[in-house]
């Protein structure tokens, strides 16, 4: 599948759909390193691994290229404005410039290594995160209408063009719901 570089730029066609990579598949792949031992610098799974190189581990295994450091990795994708807004396999970073990375794993939870002495982990999110970013989407959450994300608030909606606004955004989600699902 195609995949993305270290650059913000070069990882918009992850965006597009990362080859078809699902941020629940990231979630799922990254679930596959729990119980591996935290290594400061470590990038071998056998002998352990660092928060950065589970990142990047686990995107390569999904056919993405992300930088190897957290401080990088941090400037993939596109922004996503707070917690509340981010969606499972996003790129969650503490720290400016960002000395700490996890994947957002949904329910206000990352798959982390946090530290020497522990094992890669599911951990509650317990400070607010200095930068998220998405490196791939749903494609069953976007419209037909310009690739936008079908559910944004209609708040948010009215002021991007080709985004559905007001009913018409979840009109279209319930559409592409009932598509999947029949």
């Amino acid at each position: 599948s195609a995949g993305a570089t270290g650059t913000a730029a070069a990882a918009s066609p992850a965006m597009a759909g990362g080859g078809g990579v699902t941020g629940a598949q990231v979630v799922t792949d990254a679930e596959n390193y729990l119980g591996v031992p935290y290594v400061y610098g470590g990038t071998d799974p056998k002998t352990g691994l660092d928060c950065s190189a589970l990142v990047q581990r686990t995107y390569a295994d999904l056919g993405i290229t992300l930088p190897r450091t957290s401080q990088e990795q941090a400037t993939v994708g596109t922004s996503v404005a707070s917690l509340a807004q981010a969606e499972p396999g996003d790129l969650v970073c503490f720290g400016t410039p960002a000395t700490h990375i996890g994947i957002y794993a949904g329910d206000g939870k990352m798959i982390v290594a946090p530290h020497t002495g522990t094992n890669v982990q599911i951990q509650d999110i317990t400070s607010t995160p200095s930068t998220i970013r998405r490196v791939v989407s749903d494609p069953t959450l976007t419209s037909a209408a310009g690739g936008a994300a079908a559910a944004r608030p209609a708040a948010l909606s009215a002021s991007v063009t080709g985004w559905p606004s007001g009913a018409a955004a979840y009109s279209a989600a319930f559409t592409a719901a009932e598509k999947k699902y029949d």
